[in-house]
């Protein structure tokens, strides 16, 4: 009684997520056919490292990686606390 209508009704149903896996595909295809007719975009250079010798890891927080800027935590707390200690003019 009630199979031919359950069998129709998966039937419908199947249809419709095959026909939609084909669509999904298509539209897939239709995009990769268009990349392989667009221009390609060069990739930048890359840029050589300075050293490829391993550095000397520092054991406390370095804030700045260049030598010339580079602190650690017990500096920045010294400078946090003398700007603290100064009083306004």
């Amino acid at each position: 009684m009630y199979v031919v209508p359950l069998c129709i009704v998966f039937l419908s149903v199947l249809a419709y997520f095959v026909s939609k896996k084909f669509s999904d595909l298509a539209k897939e295809r239709e995009i990769l056919k268009s990349l392989a007719h667009s221009p390609q975009r060069s990739t930048p250079p890359l840029v050589p490292q300075e050293d490829l010798k391993p550095r000397e890891r520092s054991l406390g927080l370095v804030f700045f990686v260049e030598k010339k800027e580079r602190f650690g935590l017990d500096e920045l707390l010294k400078a946090t606390a003398d700007l603290n200690t100064q009083t306004p003019s």
